[in-house]
């Protein structure tokens, strides 16, 4: 079972795209997911042919993804090989520069357009697709592979390896808040010590020359991400410990009444954000896979152009479309350059529920209280 629906994960394929017919497949797939699912790229979707093309197409390899004839799935790889296809727009949005500086740009790509139906998502489809897709792009010579995901999907993606790195995360009006991931093929001990079941794929390959050593330093320089998957031991995630806590002695805060202990259950099931004014953190529309605990900051919740609310220090936010699993309803924006959240996914509340009950049950209370309160205040 996969999401919902029964599949056999040997009998999906992953072909490239080499004929105009599966060229459209996949710009009707697109359209299909992104137009009509999700409402996005209106603007510069061809409607009347229910087709979703983009100029980056050109130059990109396409991938298709099918299940006994059945399209389930599209990727678009820009490969640093071909000239011209990491352009501008993905030089800057992934914060390329410094890996372009560092390393032969045949040794980069970018991922992007990777998507599944909604019963095929959350499944092995995931780890199919990269795992065989790795392999074959290792014979190409690549050896860092980037990318960006929504903050819910942040902690599948590390658990396979991917690392976030840069110093400012993807905000785009379609989309909101994405954060840019990268995967470095040729790291394998560090594969190993998180025991990404991608080593067991790419052990054999050993790692690669062509990687500089000052590689990760580039991948830590300056990211706006921490998780205690990846930075648990680092001093700035202590001192994130330490922001926590003090919010946490507040009369109705997200984790008042919780001991240090219990709140260290909780930041290991979270990844922290960090935003400047401006920055869309959550987007109307979208679905709602997370909700945030604000820390430090001020951020503001708006319904078009209209501001209707403002959130600081120890709110939580996106907590009713998160627990009655509709698509957010209103824009909440970053009103401070100092704006620091910590995230929870379904699946991490899930964890920590079956893993640390106690501090879970004070969390979803404390979440509670804090919902409350909204109530209160809108009735007045």
């Amino acid at each position: 079972m996969v999401g919902g629906a029964s599949m056999d994960i040997n009998k999906v394929e992953i072909i490239d795209v080499t004929t105009d017919a599966q060229r459209e497949a996949v710009y009707r797939f697109r359209y299909d997911i992104y137009v009509e699912e999700m409402g996005r790229y209106r603007d510069v979707a061809d409607h009347e042919g229910r087709r979703l093309v983009e100029p980056d197409d050109e130059l990109a390899k396409l991938k298709l993804i099918q299940h006994e004839g059945r399209v389930i799935g599209t990727a678009r790889l820009s490969w640093g090989a071909v000239p011209g296809a990491l352009n501008d727009r993905i030089v800057e949005q992934y914060d390329l520069q410094p890996f372009l500086d560092a390393v032969p740009h045949e040794h980069i790509a970018v991922g992007e357009r990777l998507m599944f139906p909604p019963e095929y998502r959350g499944g092995p489809l995931l780890f199919k697709f990269i795992s065989e897709s790795l392999v074959e792009f290792r014979k190409m010579g690549i050896q860092l592979f980037f990318g960006d995901c929504e903050p819910h999907l942040l902690n599948p993606y590390q658990s396979l390896g991917y690392r976030p790195y840069a110093r400012r995360h993807v905000n785009k009006p379609e989309t909101g808040y994405l954060i840019p991931i990268a995967f470095v093929a040729g790291d394998l001990d560090y594969l190993k010590s998180i025991e990404s079941p991608l080593w067991e794929v790419l052990k054999d390959d050993g790692a690669d020359p062509g990687v500089p050593d000052g590689l990760a330093g580039l991948m830590a320089d300056g990211k706006s991400i921490l998780s205690s998957r990846l930075d648990g031991k680092s001093e700035e995630w202590g001192l994130l410990q330490e922001r926590i806590r003090e919010v946490g002695f507040q009369d109705i805060a997200l984790f008042s009444g919780m001991s240090d202990a219990e709140i260290d259950a909780c930041l290991d099931k979270s990844v922290r954000i960090d935003c400047r004014n401006g920055d869309t953190l959550i987007k109307r529309g979208n679905p709602a896979k997370n909700l945030y605990a604000v820390i430090r900051g001020a951020l503001e919740v708006r319904s078009g152009d209209e501001v209707v609310a403002v959130r600081s220090a120890g709110d939580v936010i996106g907590e009713i479309a998160f627990f009655m699993e509709l698509p957010r309803t209103m824009d909440v924006v970053a009103a401070t350059d100092d704006v620091e959240v910590v995230s929870f996914s379904q699946s991490a509340l899930r964890k920590l529920i079956k893993t640390q009950p106690d501090a879970a049950t004070k969390l979803l209370f404390n979440m509670a209280r804090l919902l409350c309160m909204k109530v209160v205040e809108t009735a007045k």
